[in-house]
Formats: C-alpha cells, structure tokens, sequence
C-alpha cells in the first residue's frame, strides 16, 4: 500500500513483512512495515488470533499500542477513546513525540486486509 500526501505526494510505503513464532508458546504475529522515502521505518505487530497491536521503531521501543477492549465503556477507558473496527472495539495508546495519524492510518490499513 501506499500513503500519500494530501497532493499526492507519497509519504510511506505499507507491506506485510514477515510472520514470526516467538516465546515459549511459540505463539505466532505477524509483522507490518511502514516506511517513508527519508528511510524512517515503523513496525505494526499484530499477535494472532488476538487484536492486539505494538507499534515500534528500528530500534525496538513501543510508540504505541492497540489492545481489544473487554468491557466497552469502562471508566479505565472512556468510549470516546475507542477505536472499533469490524465490530471489534479497541483502545489505542501513542506514546509522546509520536505521529497519531500514522499511528491510525496504519491501523485501520492493516485491520481492512484482514
């Protein structure tokens, strides 16, 4: 996929780049890369079969997180804040300094593949 600017203009590239086994579990994600022309690069994490989503950089540190929501409406988490995606509700955290719309544009691309 790709992500373009509002003139066009592309601002990052979208593909899924690998699926992995990890832990003891052997419990399977697949992996999601974002990357614009400037070589920044962000990994979108999804754990399988749940909804759950880490956003990290190269270098590994979470800039955000998507988890489901098991009680929608809860006062941990106001609905307001919620995302929801093919009937699936999901709150979503970015940490500071980090982009929310490719946080959200990432998201909901990766959520519409599936």
């Amino acid at each position: 996929f790709h992500l373009l600017r509002a003139d066009g203009e592309l601002f990052a590239k979208l593909w899924q780049s690998e699926s992995q086994s990890r832990g003891p579990d052997l419990k399977e994600h697949l992996v999601y890369t974002v990357r614009c022309p400037t070589g920044a690069e962000w990994h979108f994490r999804r754990d399988l079969p749940q909804l759950t989503f880490d956003v990290t950089d190269s270098a590994g540190r979470v800039l955000a997180m998507s988890r489901p929501e098991a009680d929608p409406g809860s006062p941990e988490m106001p609905s307001q804040h919620l995302l929801e995606v093919n009937g699936h509700v999901s709150w979503v955290r970015v940490a500071s300094l980090m982009d929310v719309s490719i946080v959200l544009c990432g998201l909901l691309t990766i959520t519409n593949l599936m």
